[in-house]
């Protein structure tokens, strides 16, 4: 497990410099950062960015970069970059160990669970994590507090569980679909299935009612988030499907939910799986913006987690069915980049932005055939060893 955990640092080290150094990645120089954070490079310490609504009311990862480059120098632009390039390294890579914890909790199959964290951190919402229009900031330190927080719950380590949900909460409010979901677990009673959700809307409420300005900033949210896809309808439907990319095919073939009497972990995740697509969906709709899919990328423990416990219904499936879903997809997203590249401005955020789209469009295409093919192959291993068995 050591060898595997010091070759998803490495890999997450190597993807994380690529994109900076060669994709575009906001995090490339103090000057490309003062953008990001609405600022300047001479008052980068400022980070403007933070007394903007919802981004203030995120309060963990912005706090723990203030502190710690104003104890090393609070006037010093360069101290705040590699402060800030630091911590988002840091939690880059502790997000990718994070996935691969969860998903070896889930399946006990350390070859396996390796192999799923690889395929998320060469999933575009990583590859491309600091560029445009993902732009990622506080939002890796949320998928390892909710990785963290599934590995918790599972292992039925109630106190650490609680603690991750305080955290998380303070990290990102959509978080919150963790404790959401928790209301349907079956192996904890009722009061600890309601008190995650209780606890983490009462640091949701004490955070806005203690840094808010007065006034309501919802109708400028909506302005921001539901006008803005209804207006660059293109890379609002292209994006979510570019996503999670051909695991949704993989996703939607395995789940399955029986019954909403789930007695099992399995069971749970499957039916979780989609409150939370649908929650971040939903939410993402009216108040965010659709191409920006580190949003989306929330429900990538849940995706991930059902193609994994279908493990065992793999080989069932007639390896045409793999083969013609995945190069239909592929093929599907292939016109969408297409499209993507024609109109290109649909998604231009402002013109200070370099938007690498040739780099997105060759590696969404490569991505998916090497997924695809890559599954595919697992798949027939499977069937494989079954009637070996059998």
């Amino acid at each position: 497990m050591h060898k595997r955990a010091f070759l998803l640092i490495l890999f997450a080290a190597l993807i994380f410099l690529i994109n900076n150094l060669y994709l575009g990645g906001y995090l490339n120089s103090i000057e490309t950062l003062s953008i990001e954070l609405m600022t300047s490079p001479e008052s980068l310490t400022e980070a403007r960015i933070t007394n903007v609504e919802p981004f203030k009311f995120r309060v963990v990862f912005q706090q723990i970069i203030k502190y710690t480059s104003e104890s090393i120098n609070p006037e010093s632009a360069e101290v705040f970059y590699f402060t800030y390039l630091s911590y988002s390294l840091l939690f880059y890579i502790v997000s990718i160990l994070a996935y691969y914890s969860l998903f070896f909790t889930i399946t006990k199959d350390k070859k396996t669970s390796f192999f799923a964290a690889v395929i998320i951190l060469l999933s575009p919402f990583y590859l491309m994590a600091y560029s445009i229009p993902v732009h990622t900031r506080e939002d890796t330190l949320a998928y390892s507090l909710i990785c963290f927080g599934l590995v918790a719950l599972i292992k039925n380590r109630y106190t650490l569980l609680i603690f991750i949900i305080i955290i998380a909460t303070a990290t990102r409010e959509t978080t919150m679909v963790l404790p959401l979901v928790i209301l349907f677990y079956p192996r904890i009673s009722l009061f600890k299935r309601v008190f995650p959700l209780v606890l983490s809307f009462i640091v949701f409420i004490a955070i806005r009612v203690s840094l808010s300005e007065g006034g309501n900033n919802l109708d400028n949210q909506i302005d921001t988030g539901f006008l803005y896809n209804l207006n660059h309808k293109v890379s609002s439907i292209a994006f979510p499907i570019i996503c999670f990319h051909i695991l949704w095919a993989y996703y939607f073939m395995m789940v399955k939910i029986n019954t909403l009497k789930i007695k099992t972990t399995s069971e749970w995740l499957n039916l979780s799986s989609l409150i939370v697509l649908l929650s971040v969906v939903f939410t993402t709709v009216l108040f965010g913006r659709l191409n920006e899919i580190r949003l989306l990328a929330i429900g990538a423990p849940w995706i991930m987690a059902v193609i994994l416990i279908s493990k065992e219904r793999w080989w069932i499936m007639p390896g045409k069915v793999f083969i013609m879903t995945s190069y239909l997809a592929c093929a599907l997203i292939g016109i969408i980049v297409a499209v993507i590249i024609k109109e290109q401005e649909v998604f231009l955020q402002a013109k200070n932005y370099y938007v690498p789209y040739i780099e997105w469009s060759g590696i969404f295409i490569c991505y998916g055939l090497i997924i695809s093919v890559g599954i595919l192959k697992l798949i027939l291993s499977y069937r494989h060893e079954y009637q070996k068995v059998n």
